[in-house]
């Protein structure tokens, strides 16, 4: 089945779930949380993203996300590579921390923006982490909660808590009501969702099929080389590619970082091997790999040149 598409718009709302690899964890500490929070500030600086509400749990994060730039995929991109390489780093691992793609629902924010936050807010509660949503300290219903918590930069509450009054402090009690009405009721704002992927009416989702094509807010995303081939097989490719249009010999410092950064990310190969073949010692590999990493994130030229690189390798043939 193919991969499905990403609609995206000038200040589309979309509810984002991201789950680790084999359900498995992906906060381990306090610290992670509170790196992952980071990254939330650094996307909303770099691509203006605004959080609505967010919950992280223990092997899943949900955000209740706005992209005033219909950017989703490089914020999710971003995001979610920057967290995995701090991850990785952290507890001396490599290869994917998440599980496949992100799902995104796309929503119609002014019908379902307020139910999808207390759904969003009852998860700790839902999953017997505790009895209330104020208890748990890792989702953003505080800032609805407590008139006093002074919100980061990357979270607005007044769109949802408009919903409840012009008065701020009337509206926040209003809200807190409205989420533990909740508590024991089995919340499903899922089940209006359309076409797989978007929230809302059937003149919201018409709206958005008129649109979609004619506007250019579809994105078809490129397969992932390490999702469709085996580690042997993507070096295969690697090697092939290289043979086929290395000119320089590998002089060049940034292509050998480059090669050495597919090899080591994508083939999965052994330190020890790449220490062999390019006359470096594990440590100094570990240490190309995490800064060409570290600069990936900032340098724009360079991951246009790594995503060209990648679809070229998908074409070769082995």
């Amino acid at each position: 089945m193919g991969r499905e598409l990403r609609i995206e718009f000038d200040h589309a709302f979309y509810h984002v779930i991201s789950r680790g690899n084999t359900r498995s964890r992906i906060f381990k500490k306090d610290s992670d949380r509170i790196k992952f929070l980071e990254y939330l500030q650094q996307i909303h600086k770099k691509f203006k993203v605004v959080i609505h509400a967010y919950c992280l749990m223990g092997n899943h994060y949900h955000l209740l996300m706005e992209t005033p730039k219909g950017n989703l995929s490089k914020v999710m991109h971003t995001l979610n590579t920057s967290y995995t390489n701090y991850y990785n780093y952290r507890n001396g691992r490599t290869g994917h921390l998440f599980s496949g793609r992100y799902k995104a629902i796309l929503v119609e924010k002014n019908s379902y923006a307020q139910i999808l936050s207390a759904y969003i807010h009852l998860n700790p509660v839902e999953a017997k982490l505790v009895e209330e949503p104020e208890a748990y300290e890792w989702s953003s219903y505080k800032y609805y909660s407590n008139e006093s918590m002074v919100l980061p930069d990357f979270m607005e509450t007044g769109f949802i808590l408009g919903y409840f009054g012009k008065c701020r402090k009337k509206a926040i009690l209003r809200y807190v009501k409205y989420v533990e009405d909740r508590i024991d009721i089995a919340i499903n704002p899922f089940k209006d969702v359309k076409a797989d992927s978007v929230l809302g009416s059937d003149e919201y989702l018409d709206w958005i099929r008129e649109n979609a094509e004619a506007e250019g807010w579809v994105r078809r995303p490129v397969p992932k080389l390490e999702k469709l081939y085996e580690d042997t097989e993507i070096e295969a490719r690697i090697r092939k590619w290289v043979s086929a249009n290395d000119k320089t010999g590998l002089e060049k410092k940034l292509d050998r970082k480059i090669l050495i950064y597919f090899l080591r990310e994508k083939a999965n190969l052994e330190l020890r091997q790449l220490g062999s073949e390019f006359k470096m010692t594990e440590a100094g590999i570990c240490v190309l790999v995490k800064r060409f990493k570290a600069k990936l994130l900032s340098d724009e030229k360079l991951q246009h040149r790594l995503k060209k690189i990648e679809k070229e390798l998908m074409n070769v043939k082995c």
